[in-house]
């Protein structure tokens, strides 16, 4: 018996329909994407998007030397060589609003390679530069040292900008390079990089076929955690071996960090958390924040959204919502997967996961940035007393001097006020950069003193120090002071210190 042929009205018909059908789907689909998104953007309004870690300094010394004339961050770097060309680029300003991150921990790296050699100068070199970066673009960035100072970024729409130093090998083996380190910014210390340090074996010694150095923290490497946890500075377990993390663990009296790594049981790079270790982790009160790089996610070359969602949930579910967070890796990679190509696409991450019924708008909250803010002050709260007081005596005094201005005296002995800040903080060092110049160049005539560093005209910036770090020494020194005449200013300086700060 033969088949009868279908009509051919029948089958266009058909075909009809299902592509009526297909449009409708995608169409929910979208709508259902973009009432999430909505919800995504209602909550990083409100709270901090935090990411842990990005490499961009680095990129800046590979591609430019340090040099910043050349670096226009303001603009869409895909469109700008060599940038447009690497597969190591993901960052700049234009796309990190447009991700809406509040707040960025830059790299301060040194690569293996220089350990027992130049690592503490390229260490320093690198914080200078991000220093120098964020001092370049004052109505969009703010350098940022605090919780509190994370916060009051978000709330003025700048980027928090804080500094890390991606590993040990970076302090010498020496705490009192560790301390400078932490004066000039440094927030969180990972405590290896892919090598061995004299005190703390890294990850490479949990793959096969390889032998532990140390087998852990060395007793210095006990000393270094301490030391931290006196300064409150975050202790970063990303890169270290299991050994080194349930050592550090064991000492650190504040919660740690994994500023850029993800779940081991569901990619077994040795970059990745245990299951013991997330356990763990959920004791301490730290903190996961979970990478994007596709070989500690899939453990290959390519991954998707989902894929990273999967490591999202796996930490939620061993550790609990308050133990994840967001550390991508950007910069510092060749590889991203699908979906989560450069830092604006955060919110595509966040409103996958609120396609899950688990996921609510305080989760997201955590995740973003809430978890990472209570760490930073549990660490805070654990450091030194005196350091406590250090720091609200200083910050407070900055505040002041920042916004209430100075007095001078006219020729007629009269002294009146000026709203001209005596000492100048990176939100405005930028604009008053000639004034400081001009006032050195009068002050080194009539005292026969040189200033600290040469201070470049238009950037705020000093060849050895910043004017922050010239501000902590005045009031470190503020006990001896003596009066200066310049333009008909009374200014005090301490011995051997400049009036810039």
């Amino acid at each position: 018996m033969r088949r009868r042929k279908p009509a051919e009205g029948f089958v266009l018909g058909g075909i009809f329909f299902w592509t009526i059908i297909a449009h409708l789907i995608s169409s929910c689909l979208a709508i259902q994407l973009e009432e999430r998104m909505e919800i995504v953007r209602k909550v990083l309004k409100e709270v901090p998007l935090i990411d842990g870690h990005n490499d961009l300094p680095w990129n800046i010394r590979k591609f430019l030397k340090n040099q910043l004339r050349e670096f226009r961050f303001g603009e869409d770097l895909r469109d700008i060589t060599p940038w447009s060309t690497s597969a190591w680029s993901h960052t700049d300003l234009r796309r990190l609003k447009e991700g809406m991150v509040s707040a960025q921990f830059w790299s301060a790296y040194a690569p293996c390679s220089s350990q027992h050699l130049d690592a503490v100068q390229l260490t320093l070199e690198q914080i200078d530069l991000i220093r120098r970066l964020v001092n370049l673009y004052p109505q969009h960035m703010a350098l940022v040292t605090t919780a509190d100072g994370i916060e009051e970024s978000h709330r003025s729409g700048k980027l928090a900008s804080l500094i890390g130093i991606e590993g040990g090998h970076s302090i010498g083996t020496s705490l009192g390079v560790l301390r400078t380190f932490y004066q000039l910014g440094a927030r969180y210390l990972t405590l290896t990089h892919t090598c061995n340090t004299p005190w703390a074996d890294c990850c490479k010694v949990d793959e096969p076929g390889r032998v532990p150095h140390i087998g852990g923290l060395s007793h210095f490497g006990t000393l270094v955690v301490t030391e931290m946890n006196r300064l409150g500075m975050i202790v970063d377990l990303s890169h270290v071996s299991v050994p080194t993390m349930l050592d550090a663990l064991a000492t650190s009296k504040a919660p740690v960090i994994f500023s850029h790594s993800s779940a081991h049981a569901i990619c077994n790079s040795s970059r990745n958390v245990p299951d013991h270790v997330l356990k763990r982790i959920a004791v301490n009160g730290g903190l996961v924040m979970v990478a994007f790089y596709p070989h500690f996610v899939s453990c290959g070359e390519k991954a998707t959204l989902k894929d990273v969602v999967a490591h999202i949930n796996h930490i939620r579910d061993v550790a609990g919502v308050d133990h994840v967070g967001i550390g991508a890796g950007y910069d510092g990679v060749n590889l991203v997967p699908q979906g989560l190509e450069d830092v604006s696409r955060y919110p595509y991450l966040f409103a996958e996961l609120l396609e899950s019924e688990r996921w609510t708008e305080e989760d997201i909250a955590k995740l973003a940035g809430r978890n990472l803010i209570r760490v930073f002050r549990q660490v805070e709260q654990e450091c030194s007393p005196s350091i406590n007081r250090y720091h609200r005596k200083i910050f407070s005094a900055a505040r002041t001097v920042a916004t209430r201005g100075h007095a001078r005296d006219e020729p007629s002995g009269a002294r009146v006020a000026t709203n001209r800040p005596l000492f100048h903080t990176p939100s405005n060092e930028s604009t008053n950069s000639r004034f400081r110049c001009t006032r050195w160049r009068n002050q080194v005539s009539s005292t026969g003193r040189s200033p600290p560093s040469e201070v470049t005209p238009g950037t705020g910036s000093t060849a050895g120090s910043t004017s922050f770090d010239l501000f902590i020494a005045y009031h470190a020194h503020k006990s001896t002071q003596r009066y200066t005449q310049t333009h008909n200013q009374t200014i005090r300086c301490p011995p051997g210190k400049g009036p810039t700060t």
